[in-house]
């Protein structure tokens, strides 16, 4: 998992599914997930490619892009696993998404903890004028919910 993709991730893809492999001797299937979209038009590749003296290394990997999956797939699947993602997946900024999620969280023991996570990520869409920790105002009823315990 990569907060923000940059241009050294292929490179290494490459290193991190070679000591896999080599560690655990079994194949691996290489997977890039971008939380974030990066803040320049960078592209994104799903390769790792170089030649050096006529010898050529290659590495394919499955790149995930989290603000590319529809928020109300995790709803619908669901994906217990993916809640804490939801305000920045596509179309779950808003509110009324934000609370689903959070509801979520709170029914399940397991998932308790990634209350704060949630927090974390709705603070890349939650905010208002009047900044307070994670982002949101302290008369918001969404800072409200997020902070109640």
């Amino acid at each position: 998992m990569q907060l923000r993709y940059n241009t050294e991730m292929p490179r290494r893809m490459r290193a991190y599914a070679a000591l896999a492999e080599e560690k655990y001797k079994k194949l691996v299937y290489p997977v890039l997930i971008n939380i974030l979209q990066p803040r320049t038009t960078t592209e994104i590749v799903n390769c790792y490619e170089s030649e050096f003296l006529n010898l050529r290394a290659y590495q394919d990997y499955r790149v995930i892009n989290l603000w590319e999956i529809e928020a109300q797939t995790v709803f619908q699947q669901p994906l217990p696993s993916l809640l804490p993602f939801v305000p920045i997946l596509k179309g779950g900024g808003e509110e009324a998404t934000v609370r689903q999620a959070l509801q979520l969280l709170r029914e399940d023991e397991q998932l308790l903890e990634l209350e704060n996570l949630l927090a974390f990520f709705a603070t890349f869409v939650l905010t208002y004028s009047r900044r307070c920790p994670y982002g949101t105002t302290r008369d918001s009823s969404v800072w409200e919910t997020l902070t109640a315990v």
